[in-house]
């Protein structure tokens, strides 16, 4: 929800199929890490905070990725978040993360760049956002921990708004059946 009133401030208009699909997303994510007693934890603060900064980088891909060279883009954003990152690894992490960092942030940026090119920021940030539902899934397949029923309904709404935002006004599911012109 974030990246579509973000985009407003900057002039970015958004589809009321985008505003739905963002909406069943926030709500699929509540109720993905919700907790039992329907709070949220002290740390999921730490994340909210975090997910207004990662709307704002959303929004500004989305703004300049259709102009910009997408690799120079990408190391642009790259050499950024490292020397951040940089700062804060020197004194909280060992030499491992470093591998980590670098594969998955020159990857995950050159991707993102390349993908935004074409697809609006709210969008985009919907089917990011799925990476909660795929972490939630990996999480049960791999690491046998549990998924709620509504941990389970919370992953179907994430990505009914996915599907939900990415349909044109007007657009209907082909059932098999071609139509005459």
């Amino acid at each position: 929800m974030l990246t579509p009133i973000l985009g407003l401030v900057v002039g970015q208009r958004t589809s009321s199929r985008t505003w739905a699909g963002a909406l069943l997303a926030a709500v699929g994510l509540y109720l993905l890490t919700v907790t039992e007693s329907f709070t949220i934890a002290p740390g999921d603060g730490l994340v909210l905070i975090g997910s207004v900064f990662w709307a704002a980088h959303v929004v500004g891909v989305g703004r300049f990725s259709p102009a910009a060279e997408p690799v120079g883009l990408a190391c642009l954003q790259f050499a950024v978040c490292a020397g951040f990152s940089l700062l804060g690894a020197a004194y909280f992490e060992s030499a491992t993360i470093l591998y980590a960092g670098l594969l998955s942030t020159a990857v995950g940026y050159t991707l993102q760049v390349v993908a935004q090119r074409s697809a609006p920021p709210g969008h985009a940030a919907i089917i990011l956002s799925l990476e909660a539902v795929f972490a939630a899934m990996a999480g049960a397949a791999l690491l046998d921990e549990s998924l709620t029923i509504r941990g389970a309904g919370g992953c179907v709404l994430m990505l009914a708004g996915m599907v939900w935002s990415q349909m044109a006004p007007g657009q209907k599911r082909s059932r098999g059946r071609r139509q005459s012109r």
